[in-house]
C-alpha cells in the first residue's frame, strides 16, 4: 500500500508548478505500476480540490460519484499479463 498525503509544489510560474505536479503524479503512478505482480491490478484514488479535477483526468483518472469537498477520482492500474 502506498499513501501520499497532501503535497504542495511551489515554482516560479504556474506553468512550471503544473509541470512539476504532473511529473510527481506520473512518478507515483509508475512506482505503483512497477509494484504490481503479473496479472495484478490496483486502484489509485485521490480527492482533487474543487475545480481541479481536469488536471487528474488528463492523467487517466475518472470522476467517482460524490462531491462536497472536491471530487474523488480513480484510476485502475493493471500489471503486465501473466506469462
Amino acid at each position: 500500500m502506498l499513501y501520499a498525503a497532501r503535497y504542495i509544489i511551489e515554482a516560479p510560474t504556474r506553468r512550471e508548478e503544473l509541470a512539476h505536479q504532473r511529473a510527481l503524479a506520473e512518478k507515483l503512478l509508475a512506482y505503483a505500476q512497477s509494484r504490481l505482480p503479473p496479472g495484478g491490478r490496483t486502484s489509485v484514488q485521490l480527492i482533487a480540490a474543487e475545480g481541479k479535477e481536469g488536471f487528474y483526468e488528463k492523467l487517466g483518472f475518472r470522476k467517482m460519484p460524490g462531491g462536497g469537498c472536491g471530487f474523488a477520482l480513480r484510476r485502475v492500474l493493471h500489471g503486465h499479463p501473466a506469462e
